[in-house]
């Protein structure tokens, strides 16, 4: 085996590993944002149902 081909090797090795990490950071960063959005959005609905309350009650 010459030994270019051999670095070729290695070297298509760690950018595939590289590539599975950022698709694996981008799942977990997607899954991520989208638990601080149904957060966001429980919190939202919160807070219309206590300003409806207030409206109602008032």
């Amino acid at each position: 085996m010459p030994l270019s081909t051999k670095y070729i090797d290695q070297i298509g090795k760690i950018c595939q590993i590289k590539s599975w990490f950022e698709k694996r950071q981008k799942l977990v960063l997607s899954i991520f944002l989208i638990n601080m959005q149904k957060k966001i959005s429980m919190h939202i609905i919160k807070c219309k149902q206590f300003v409806l309350m207030e409206l109602v009650f008032s």
